[in-house]
């Protein structure tokens, strides 16, 4: 089992590495201690869209709430504030995925107003899969 130092050094890593690609992370914070996170990045779309529509096109990933914090609202509030950011930058459309199994966000993004993308003409699905793995 790594160390928490090592973990955090191994994340610190991959988010500098993915913020060279245009990737930005989003902490949400009670006080100092960060208790959520969640990600906006257009890495997912490379080789994905085959118009200039990926312009407009932002992945949210990696959307997390400490098990200490869950079910106080914190989630949403980092999604608007995503959402937001998103907006203010011109990108029109949030893409994600969530597995089957995951009820639990599946009931949360649903409840947000996500819904299966009704636009894929042009699109790789294969690879926005891939890339988003």
């Amino acid at each position: 089992v790594p160390s928490r130092y090592a973990f955090r050094m191994a994340t610190a890593e991959i988010a500098s590495e993915r913020a060279v690609g245009g990737a930005t992370t989003f902490l949400a914070k009670l006080d100092t201690l960060a208790v959520a996170a969640a990600e906006l990045s257009s890495i997912e779309f490379e080789d994905v869209v085959l118009s200039n529509e990926q312009q407009t096109f932002l992945y949210v990933t990696d959307v997390v709430t400490s098990s200490q914090h869950r079910r106080r609202g914190i989630a949403n509030h980092l999604m608007d504030f995503l959402e937001d950011y998103a907006c203010c930058n011109g990108k029109v459309t949030l893409w994600l995925h969530v597995k089957p199994e995951n009820t639990q966000a599946l009931a949360f993004y649903k409840n947000r107003g996500y819904t299966k993308p009704s636009f894929t003409e042009g699109m790789d699905l294969m690879r926005l899969e891939d890339n988003a793995e």
